[in-house]
């Protein structure tokens, strides 16, 4: 096969589509492309074009096709925290995503249930948020789940969702969740985020920093979604901070706060948010 590309090797969200043209005739294919992940998915086109007759010879016909993608987010997510996957399976989910020319894993990698997660930072967020020890992706473990999407033409987008959907991450960060009230005394639960210490923000910008290292793609899904807001109406310290702060009793106005505040910690990142 001859192969022509101009070669431009960034996965980036904002990159014009890819288009390849290949053309199977005899003596020769010949693919050419305007980026080399066009070119990854002209071999993958290629390759799908090939079968086997019953003489166990290997044939492809002759063919001419142009292929660009309709989308330029061909995605999937998958969720590590209420099921933990080996990396073993992220990785063939990342195979699957090729053979079918998927471009963008969205890994929701924390949640209320677990924090498999394993931060430089703040260990004992995945010391004592996972399941088990033996449920955490280490460093090494992300790396190879990146670079092996990277090889593919695929990016990697990580969720960490806020300020709800955090109740694995208070058994590892002392006072970041909300404690809940019963009446006029502290019940033995917590709810979403604290949003009024300046320890959470400090925490937030400090977790993220690490964040932004590990995963090279431009944007982190900050989530937002589901927060439930009883537990602070019940804290009577959050419910002066809200009369201080002029939000009265609505407390998406205390959401809000806590987003653009969280906004700040997560600079300079490219961020994405969720409704």
């Amino acid at each position: 096969m001859c192969m022509s590309v101009v070669c431009d090797g960034r996965i980036n969200k904002s990159a014009s589509p890819h288009t390849d043209t290949l053309t199977v005739q005899e003596p020769v294919a010949s693919l050419k492309a305007n980026k080399v992940w066009g070119a990854l998915r002209g071999l993958e086109t290629f390759s799908q074009l090939i079968y086997q007759d019953s003489y166990g010879t290997f044939t492809i016909n002759e063919a001419h096709i142009i292929d660009s993608p309709r989308f330029p987010h061909r995605g999937i997510l998958i969720d590590t925290s209420r099921h933990y996957l080996p990396i073993k399976s992220i990785l063939k989910t990342l195979d699957a995503m090729a053979f079918n020319k998927f471009n963008v894993l969205h890994w929701h990698i924390v949640d209320d249930q677990s924090f498999p997660y394993q931060s430089t930072t703040f260990p004992e967020l995945s010391n004592k948020g996972s399941y088990t020890l033996s449920h955490v992706y280490t460093p090494n473990d992300v790396s190879k789940v990146i670079e092996y999407a990277r090889l593919r033409g695929i990016r990697v987008i990580p969720e960490f969702d806020t300020p709800g959907h955090t109740q694995s991450w208070g058994k590892g960060q002392k006072d970041l969740l909300t404690p809940c009230y019963k009446g006029q005394k502290q019940a033995n639960s917590a709810g979403p985020i604290n949003p009024m210490l300046n320890t959470t923000y400090t925490f937030l910008t400090m977790l993220f920093k690490e964040i932004s290292k590990v995963f090279p793609d431009q944007l982190i899904h900050l989530g937002g979604d589901e927060v439930e807001f009883d537990c602070w109406a019940s804290n009577p310290n959050i419910q002066n901070f809200m009369k201080k702060k002029g939000f009265g009793q609505d407390f998406t106005k205390l959401e809000s706060f806590y987003v653009q505040k969280r906004g700040i910690s997560a600079q300079p990142l490219f961020v994405g948010f969720c409704d």
